[in-house]
């Protein structure tokens, strides 16, 4: 700081103060763009912008479905984008925030609004039996037997039945999960080419088969 000092007479004196620091202490602003729906395991391009008065050192992004946020990733001050695997949530409230630093170690954050992540993968299911070339006479009990999984939880699962394939599956029956087994007696028509198909049906209505 200098001062100066003037007389009447239109003499200057002047003054400097010894050299003291200034500090910084306004905290960056930044501002998130609330993220499109999604689904389970699709990638989400996440943005925010952000400034501060003297310089921007990280920013670190953060997912909740509820009110705890968990750190997905942190990174570099020029970075405003960040390509995101959706997790394995069904949700309508999933929410972003995202906090930055300056280089003097303020902090701010801004959350985004909610958007949703929906289900989309299929079950999986695989026939155990019947197996190939394995034989059974007309009218008798039939048992049919499978492994179904599902990312986030089996509903039901969906048995067919066809005497040569070509001319449609007729619905037998359909247990709830976790049943993995199902009997049922065989129609008439003799053949070589039965097929059974099993459909398996999530809480979420995604079918596998």
């Amino acid at each position: 700081i200098q001062v100066r000092a003037s007389d009447i007479y239109g003499n200057e004196g002047l003054a400097t103060s010894n050299n003291f620091s200034i500090t910084d202490n306004t905290p960056p602003t930044v501002s998130v763009d609330t993220p499109s729906n999604g689904s389970i395991g699709e990638i989400i391009t996440l943005t925010w912008t952000a400034d501060d008065n003297t310089g921007l050192d990280q920013h670190r992004i953060y997912y909740a479905n509820d009110n705890n946020f968990v750190l997905i990733d942190s990174v570099e001050a020029n970075v405003f984008g960040y390509n995101w695997v959706t997790p394995n949530v069904v949700t309508d409230s999933a929410r972003i925030r995202v906090e930055t630093f300056d280089i003097v170690g303020l902090v701010n954050s801004d959350t985004s609004s909610g958007f949703s992540i929906v289900d989309g993968i299929l079950p999986d299911i695989t026939v155990i039996a019947p197996s190939s070339g394995s034989s059974i006479p007309e009218y008798q009990d039939l048992t049919v037997s499978w492994d179904a999984s599902d990312n986030i939880e089996m509903d039901s699962v969906r048995i067919y039945f066809s005497n040569d394939g070509d001319s449609g599956f007729t619905l037998m029956g359909q247990v709830p999960d976790p049943n993995s087994e199902y009997v049922f007696a065989v129609p008439s028509g003799v053949t070589d080419s039965a097929q059974v198909r099993l459909v398996a049906v999530d809480i979420y209505g995604n079918e596998g088969q």
